[in-house]
């Protein structure tokens, strides 16, 4: 399983390998055009061209890394769940207990979304 670590700005998001590798690809691909620009006498419309399709290709890459993450965490959840519901644990608990969990995460869901706004 990979490491993922928080971000400065906001610790709710995450940030895998593979994306932190691309983040210094990109800063090290502009370093290195800027020198290229320099030695080959490039004009601006030329570096500006060549950045666009560089900067299009860098976001594909990185939504597809972030959906690949979010798409593994989900699965992860589902098969868990799918595990729980074939072992027929859910069975063992009381239907007042399962019935108060409910209440609790409800309650917690309607706090947390009103912390946000």
């Amino acid at each position: 399983m990979e490491t993922k670590v928080k971000t400065t700005r906001n610790p709710l998001i995450y940030q895998s390998q593979k994306q932190r590798t691309l983040d210094e690809a990109k800063e090290m691909f502009m370093r290195y055009l800027k020198e290229f620009a320099q030695s080959k006498n490039l004009s601006e419309n030329e570096i500006m061209l060549i950045k666009e399709f560089f900067e299009e290709v860098y976001l594909e890459k990185k939504a597809s890394y972030i959906l690949e993450d979010k798409l593994r965490e989900l699965n992860l959840y589902l098969n868990q769940a799918l595990i729980y519901a074939l072992s027929g644990a859910y069975k063992k608990q009381s239907v007042t207990d399962n019935f108060t969990k409910v209440f609790y995460y409800r309650n917690k869901k309607g706090e947390l979304s009103y912390e946000r706004h």
